[in-house]
């Protein structure tokens, strides 16, 4: 399916034109190429070709093959993993992407745009009291430094180690899509970075990292487990350039019209094909569970504080900028809360419901929170939660 397919009516050239409510989610779920994505995903799983994505939740991330994807999404790739999913058998690799603006990128200094890393340079400049909850005490406890290569790379290496699967680290300019990779781990093989490890870790500095730009490994240093992820990332760009000729303008400033928090690994393109595809409508948070000794699902106590500190984040920043349609979230009036049990989905919906800005965001005009029961992708009830 071509990128933006359906989606190039003047109608919907704007993402706040595009319907998202209980039925349009349920129509699009159930669609022909809903069907025909999850046949191919269960496919390339059967034939051990999916890949784990461990990105950034911005919405402006853009990556390939939803198709061969494990999607676990989270502020600046810091939040809480499950090593089962990405040791599962189906899963042929890992890519840890960070990201950045590449508009604003000046050589020679270290990039910026991802808001979470953007808040833990802030942090270190700073030197606030620790927080002891919400997004400060999120960025404080689960992003290590402010650098995106840095990070990419932190993430990559310990992935590669807890779960013995090859990781590539790489950098995304989230304003067309394009993706510099800058490091590969393979399992007891020694890494290979695409700048010296001196600059990176012992004495950072970013004059030598960046000086020529963003650095990016070499093809005959890349091993051939990551070839196709790569060729499909370049060929996207191509495609997002020709669907959409402003995408650089649209994804200026990170406005979603919706936030997806998920216990769903299998990527919102597949769940959500047509809504899912434009660009920058989603602000996507993986949600980790569990099930008892009696099958029964859940989300751990801790688990689900973390994630409540994430989402404080966008909607914050909705609240926020209300009514600034220039501004980051201003346009971000629906909460999407997916489970495999419509009970779970409106209890997590319930704890955040509690929260002081939650309350402040449900009042807004034509703000709605969402709940679902989703299973292996297919979503089989969504409504809007009330208190």
């Amino acid at each position: 399916m071509t990128y933006g397919e359906g989606l190039r009516l003047e109608i919907t050239k704007f993402a706040e034109n595009i319907v998202i409510t209980p039925a349009s989610l349920l129509e699009d779920n159930h669609s022909k190429e809903g069907d025909e994505l999850r046949r191919q995903r269960s496919a390339n799983k059967a034939a051990t070709e999916l890949y784990a994505l461990d990105a950034c939740g911005d919405a402006r991330g853009l990556y390939p093959l939803p198709e061969k994807s494990v999607s676990l999404r989270s502020i600046a790739a810091g939040g809480s993993k499950e090593d089962k999913i990405i040791k599962d058998g189906g899963v042929k690799f890992v890519v840890v992407a960070s990201h950045f603006d590449g508009e604003i990128f000046e050589s020679g200094k270290m990039p910026t745009g991802c808001g979470g890393l953007g808040a833990k340079d802030k942090a270190l400049k700073d030197k606030k009291p620790a927080a002891i909850k919400g997004i400060s005490y999120y960025i404080d406890n689960n992003i290590s430094h402010p650098d995106p290569l840095i990070q990419a790379l932190l993430s990559a290496n310990k992935i590669t180690r807890d779960t013995g699967k090859p990781s590539l680290a790489v950098a995304q300019n989230h304003r067309i899509g394009k993706i510099f990779p800058v490091g590969a781990f393979m399992p007891g093989e020694v890494p290979t970075f695409a700048v010296n490890t001196i600059d990176l870790f012992s004495k950072y500095n970013p004059q030598n990292i960046y000086e020529k730009g963003i650095p990016e490994l070499k093809k005959k240093d890349i091993p051939d487990v990551f070839s196709e992820f790569l060729a499909a990332s370049e060929a996207q760009v191509k495609d997002l350039l020709l669907n959409y000729p402003n995408l650089k303008e649209m994804l200026k400033v990170q406005n979603p019209r919706m936030i997806v928090l998920s216990t769903e690994i299998i990527s919102a393109k597949v769940r959500y094909p047509k809504i899912a595809s434009f660009p920058g409508i989603l602000f996507k948070l993986h949600l980790p569970r569990f099930k008892d000794q009696n099958g029964k699902l859940g989300v751990k106590p801790e688990i689900l504080e973390e994630i409540c500190n994430q989402v404080e984040y966008p909607v914050q920043h909705a609240v926020d900028n209300f009514g600034k349609p220039n501004e980051a979230f201003s346009k971000t009036d629906r909460l999407l809360i997916e489970t495999e049990d419509i009970t779970l989905s409106r209890d997590i919906a319930t704890k955040l419901a509690e929260e002081e800005w939650m309350k402040k965001w449900m009042t807004l005009k034509d703000h709605q929170v969402l709940i679902a029961q989703t299973q292996e992708g297919i979503s089989q009830i969504i409504e809007e939660f009330r208190q």
